[in-house]
């Protein structure tokens, strides 16, 4: 029972998230921000976010399969450590996204300023160059930086949840009985 409570929750918010990406999609704000990145830090972020989804989904999916099959562990507190480590890698994936988002921030600042100098503008044609290299550096850094947020979200709201359904095999370990011992691995 707990597995699939476990899973449906799973379900329901990324099935959420996706809406949210489709209805990103059809008004073209994934374009826009695709297009604007001309320093692939969005392709970096979106890597990152990836790794942690697929990574979180096993995790989730394992945890879901041991709710069912729950042991009293000989070390609880060694237990409930190593449930802990399992969670960390995501947690740090999820500020990586973050720690790019701002990388972008400071490479789209560099190409919006690239172009102005001290000697000043001299023609028309050299201002329109710098207001050109202005939004194209603006457009980098803004667009970095939201699609390293969004990242955030999107692995911690799935973070969260495994460590939600870990709290809750540790909880049902400990009340499990004594001599009630189930094999499985990786526990």
């Amino acid at each position: 029972m707990y597995s699939h409570l476990l899973f449906m929750r799973w379900l329901v918010l990324n099935v959420a998230i996706g809406t949210l990406g489709i209805l990103a999609h059809q008004a073209g704000l994934l374009q826009m921000a695709w297009s604007a990145d001309t320093t692939w830090v969005t392709t970096a972020i979106l890597s990152v976010v990836a790794y942690g989804f697929v990574g979180i989904t096993w995790r989730v999916a394992q945890c879901a399969n041991w709710l069912d099959r729950v042991r009293r562990p000989t070390n609880a507190e060694a237990f409930r450590l190593k449930l802990a480590s399992r969670v960390r890698p995501y947690v740090w994936l999820a500020r990586c996204c973050v720690m790019l988002g701002f990388f972008g921030t400071v490479l789209g600042m560099v190409v919006a300023l690239s172009l102005i100098s001290s000697s000043g503008v001299q023609d028309a044609a050299m201002a329109t160059q710098i207001l050109t290299a202005l939004v194209a550096g603006f457009n980098i850094a803004l667009y970095t930086t939201l699609t390293g947020i969004v990242g955030y979200f999107v692995l911690m709201f799935n973070t969260q949840l495994l460590m939600g359904g870990y709290e809750r095999l540790y909880t049902r370990s400990l009340e499990a009985p004594k001599d009630y011992r189930v094999r499985h691995e990786g526990v």
